[in-house]
């Protein structure tokens, strides 16, 4: 519904604000505009190892701080409109 769809929106923003501007340009990069990691490490002139480990560990800092501000059905729903392809 739309109102569902608000929330989850509403989370991913405010979990985003949560972490650190590194982890939320990475993501975004990924997430947003579909860059691959060789393109984003291109992007930020750092190694593609260190794009992969930016990437995880924003990903695990974002489920982290998503968990604190919904419940568990609302933190899945949101992480699913942001990573669809790698929801736990």
């Amino acid at each position: 519904t739309q109102l569902s769809r608000r929330r989850k929106v509403e989370l991913l923003r405010e979990g985003l604000t949560r972490i650190p501007v590194d982890d939320q340009i990475a993501l975004e990069l990924a997430y947003v505009e579909g860059m691959s990691t060789k393109e984003i490490a291109d992007v930020l002139e750092i190694d593609e190892n260190t794009v992969r480990s930016r990437l995880s560990r924003a990903r695990d800092r974002l489920r982290d701080t998503l968990a604190d501000l919904g419940s568990p059905a609302e933190v899945h729903a949101a992480e699913s409109q942001l990573f669809p392809a790698i929801t736990r």
